[in-house]
């Protein structure tokens, strides 16, 4: 498959587009990166994923897949043959291996209130003082022993 056709709408900081990198590298799946700009959404972006407006999106051929756990589940699905299995076969094994990526996923979510909180702090966004306190709620809970 020519490079071209695997297309990855990602941004720098994004864990979730990080998640969907490593899969594609361990599946020796060769694709083109385009980097977003996120305050200032491309066309393609837009249109690729015209529901939540945000990266990940994965662009094969001519489908476009959004969200990193169903990209992932599509890369799974659409290569078996490449590589490395992304999951195990076993379907409890699977099953645990679906709790962590749950895990993961509510963890990152909780940091990036944090960068959204931040930035529209600091843009003195009516909304400040209501992101502040999720932010100060959240760190709470990252920093309370039974998360650790």
């Amino acid at each position: 498959m020519e490079k071209s056709q695997v297309r990855l709408h990602g941004f720098w900081a994004s864990a979730f587009v990080y998640r969907v990198i490593w899969a594609l590298k361990l599946k020796g799946i060769e694709y083109e990166y385009i980097e977003e700009d996120l305050s200032n959404k491309s066309p393609s972006l837009l249109e690729y994923n015209p529901v939540y407006e945000k990266v990940p999106v994965l662009v094969h051929g001519e489908n476009a897949v959004a969200e990193s756990v169903v990209i992932l589940q599509y890369i799974e699905e659409t290569w078996l043959d490449h590589r490395t299995a992304l999951l195990p076969t076993g379907p409890y094994e699977r099953s645990v291996a679906h709790f962590w990526l749950d895990f993961g996923r509510q963890k990152v979510a909780s940091m990036d209130l944090g960068f959204q909180a931040r930035a529209v702090i600091k843009d003195n966004h009516p909304d400040s003082k209501a992101l502040l306190a999720q932010l100060k709620r959240a760190k709470k809970r990252l920093a309370s022993p039974k998360n650790n």
